[in-house]
């Protein structure tokens, strides 16, 4: 989407063929939901790579099946693993967002959740699940079940707490000019 507004701004195709050459799924990932703010480093707990777009904020989970439950009991959920395998989909599905110790761009849980519409952060660092399975540690920070947890999908950014979210526009100038284009031509 950038690259098509940046090409008609630069006169070498026109809008109508800047919004043919944009999918409906690469326009619904670039309008993902955003932090509204820069992340102060004090709340910062690890950064890893931007593995799937967009922002979310829940609790953490350390398994599916606790996903799955504080789904049920109405919260959003940030899944928090060392990594993903298929048996985590039913936790990867109820989240709202995704944090994996190891993986890239390529790994089972950034497929999967760019596949969802999921905000992801991949290579995060080392989890250590405790025994219980009611915390772990990621990197020098200790994580507890239930905790709230922000996920940056777009900057590889896991932070604690809630952090307000804006709709992606309001940022990007680009996706804004893009949407009024498309908007125009409807």
């Amino acid at each position: 989407m950038r690259i098509a507004t940046a090409l008609v701004d630069e006169g070498l195709i026109s809008v109508d063929e800047a919004l043919e050459r944009v999918t409906d799924e690469q326009l619904a990932a670039a309008q993902a939901p955003v932090f509204g703010a820069e992340l102060t480093p004090d709340a910062v707990l690890a950064r890893g790579l931007a593995a799937s777009p967009g922002g979310a904020v829940g609790r953490a989970a350390l398994d599916p099946e606790r996903a799955c439950r504080l789904r049920d009991e109405g919260e959003p959920v940030i899944l928090v693993r060392p990594t993903t395998s298929p048996a985590d989909l039913p936790g990867v599905l109820a989240a709202v967002g995704v944090v994996t110790g190891r993986g890239g761009r390529t790994s089972h849980a950034a497929v999967v959740a760019r596949g969802l519409g999921r905000p992801a952060v991949c290579g995060a660092g080392e989890i250590v699940v405790a025994a219980d399975r009611r915390s772990a540690t990621l990197g020098a920070h200790t994580i507890a079940e239930g905790d709230l947890l922000s996920v940056d999908g777009d900057r590889g950014v896991v932070a604690a707490g809630a952090h307000e979210l804006a709709p992606a526009q309001q940022s990007d100038p680009s996706l804004a000019r893009f949407l009024l284009w498309k908007q125009q031509r409807a």
